[in-house]
């Protein structure tokens, strides 16, 4: 999943980053099924986030310095 979404996130969170967010979610409607939040989670690490964690509806991204 991440690996074909990663271009459409990065422009998402570098347009969160510009607005002066500090957080950016991805929805339970965009993604897989929440059994597979946790490797989704993995994944977006491996791919240059600082922090993503499993929240109540998707997954929580913490914006700082993410994709280098």
């Amino acid at each position: 999943w991440v690996d074909a979404h990663i271009l459409e996130l990065n422009e998402r969170i570098n347009e969160a980053i510009g607005q002066g967010n500090t957080e950016f979610e991805i929805t339970a409607e965009e993604l897989p099924v929440p059994e597979s939040w946790e490797c989704v989670c993995k994944e977006l690490l491996r791919a240059g986030l600082t922090k993503a964690e499993r929240a109540e509806n998707g997954i929580k991204i913490i914006l700082n310095n993410n994709f280098t």
